[in-house]
């Protein structure tokens, strides 16, 4: 039997189906999609899902709920902020379960990113059937069918460090009892890369060779200094957190030529049930 579906990605956290795009003053409608990579601080946006209809049901009182989060590996309704919603009838899928016509709603008044995450939030997006807000984790290891996020930041080594980059990111714990946790970072295959480059609407360009991640780690820190740096490792075992709270860390490595897509999970007794990605970009890639 299926129903509303918002299709996800590969890793499930990085959806082509939920972004944000610039508000556009005297217009009604957001710009296109991909829309952009790395929303800026302080400026509006509307948040925009594609969804579809697998089922031979109509629903006339479907709804979109869409939310920010910190950038974080496991979301859940406590930690994540509802901006608002889009409500409406759907129409049954002409050949079900193959998915009906795509639905691209978006979500008005606007939003706008928070300055202390310097512009990098984690955007989801919930389709219902019942007009109901969802509750629990909202990830991909949950609600499968259902819940789309587009889990990606972007970060540039800063210069005077020689490559060296950081992105803060919490590590969150839905349950209500303590629980221990891995986290694990791995730099993406190259062709991987590419291809979420590519799903963000452009091609590699001249100076976004792929590039080699050094010193690439996870602290226990969301504002590392120089022996932190030093002392990072790729995974980190027994990550204990409190029953439903976050605890701060933060991705470091460095980078000193062309592109790096990094992927960040959080594992529960062998399951991956949260991730971010990371896309460093050394300067070289931005002046090309």
């Amino acid at each position: 039997m299926g129903g509303l579906v918002i299709g996800q990605g590969n890793p499930w956290w990085l959806s082509p189906n939920v972004w944000v795009v610039p508000v556009v003053q005297g217009s009604n409608l957001p710009d296109p999609f991909p829309g952009v990579i790395h929303p800026v601080v302080g400026q509006q946006y509307n948040l925009v899902a594609k969804f579809s209809n697998t089922s031979e049901e109509t629903f006339p009182d479907a709804n979109v709920f869409f939310y920010w989060a910190n950038p974080s590996l496991s979301i859940d309704t406590d930690h994540a902020h509802l901006i608002g919603s889009w409500s409406g009838g759907v129409d049954s899928s002409p050949n079900p379960p193959d998915p009906g016509p795509a639905n691209t709603v978006w979500e008005t008044p606007a939003w706008t990113p928070k300055f202390e995450n310097n512009g990098h939030e984690c955007i989801i997006a919930a389709v219902v059937e019942d007009g109901l807000i969802p509750s629990g984790p909202l990830n991909g290891d949950n609600y499968p069918p259902t819940i789309a996020q587009r889990n990606l930041g972007v970060v540039q080594p800063s210069g005077n460090k020689k490559g060296r980059f950081q992105y803060a990111f919490e590590v969150c714990n839905p349950a209500r009892v303590e629980r221990s946790f891995t986290v694990a970072a791995e730099a993406a295959r190259p062709a991987e890369a590419a291809r979420i480059l590519k799903s963000l609407g452009r091609e590699a360009r001249p100076g976004e060779k792929p590039g080699s991640v050094e010193h690439l780690g996870v602290v226990r820190t969301r504002s590392p200094g120089p022996s932190d740096l030093d002392a990072a490792h790729p995974v980190l075992e027994g990550v204990r957190v409190a029953p439903l709270s976050c605890t701060g860390f933060s991705l470091v490595g460095t980078l000193t030529e062309g592109m790096s897509l990094i992927h960040v999970t959080q594992i529960f007794e062998g399951r991956i049930v949260g991730g971010l990605s990371v896309l460093a970009l050394a300067e070289d890639a931005v002046r090309g």
